[in-house]
């Protein structure tokens, strides 16, 4: 008991020289503090400011897979500073490709795989994030990213394929439709139509006709989108950088000045000891 009793004051006074010691150099430690934070804001003024922004595109060919591919090659490139290179894969000058300091792509599927067994295409949407020195360049990088993900050879192959597709599909249901249309006009003109010398429901060429015009809607607008790559929102050009912050430098600055000072004063106090 009385050597526990004994411990336990030699650990409080121990304490109070601590703090004492500390105490006494006060205004050092402040202004280490001080200085620090001095040297956040210093920061604050000379860091070049770095903005952030985020577009995304819907694809219904491309995969995770080939949306990991993309980053990788990009964030290759701007690790390496080989803004020679980036520039010419997002179609802009090199002094602007420069400007970018992180290109992100994230993979997200809207839908369960169970639910995706019920609709013809298997769409992904590419949540694109950017960081970079100069927003101005926001609306063509948004340009060169759009067509870095066109310009993939399948990508390329399989546009080609759906267009001609539904080319052929407008132009086959045109087609169709004029013989109906010419069918009516045969069949129903006044005094001409006899039901006795029809083989087969006349209400059939109605139907026809409202397929056909659905078949070719859907081909229309199947080619409208045959790139296969579609912008669903845009980069939008913010005016507040999302780096550096004023606070965040500040508080960082302190903290290093207080431990910078701690450090400074408990490493005098052990080389007085050590002299002594």
């Amino acid at each position: 008991m009385e050597t526990h009793s004994h411990d336990e004051i030699d650990l409080q006074d121990l304490a109070v020289r601590i703090i004492r010691y500390f105490k006494s150099h006060l205004i050092f430690i402040i202004l280490l503090c001080g200085l620090g934070m001095g040297a956040g804001l210093l920061a604050f003024e000379t860091l070049p400011p770095r903005y952030e922004s985020q577009m995304v595109v819907l694809s219904d060919l491309l995969t995770k897979t080939y949306g990991d591919r993309i980053a990788w090659s990009l964030t290759s490139l701007i690790k390496e500073e080989n803004y020679a290179e980036l520039g010419h894969k997002l179609a802009m000058p090199g002094e602007k490709a420069a400007t970018i300091t992180l290109v992100n792509v994230e993979c997200l599927t809207d839908l369960k795989a169970a639910q995706r067994e019920n609709i013809k295409k298997d769409e992904t949407y590419f949540i694109v994030t950017v960081e970079l020195t100069d927003r101005s360049i926001l609306p063509e990088l948004q340009e060169g990213i759009l067509n870095f993900f066109r310009n993939n050879e399948l990508v390329k192959a399989r546009a080609s394929q759906s267009e001609a597709m539904n080319q052929a599909v407008i132009k086959a249901a045109d087609k169709e439709m004029r013989l109906i249309d010419s069918l009516k006009r045969v069949l129903f003109q006044k005094g001409q139509f006899k039901t006795e010398n029809v083989m087969f429901d006349p209400a059939e060429l109605f139907a026809a006709g409202v397929r056909l015009t659905r078949l070719r809607w859907e081909a229309q607008q199947d080619l409208e989108l045959a790139s296969s790559i579609h912008l669903v929102e845009g980069f939008t050009i913010f005016q507040k950088p999302k780096e550096p912050k004023l606070l965040t430098l500040a508080i960082l600055g302190f903290i290093v000045g207080l431990v910078s000072s701690i450090g400074i004063l408990t490493l005098k106090h052990l080389f007085t000891l050590a002299r002594s």
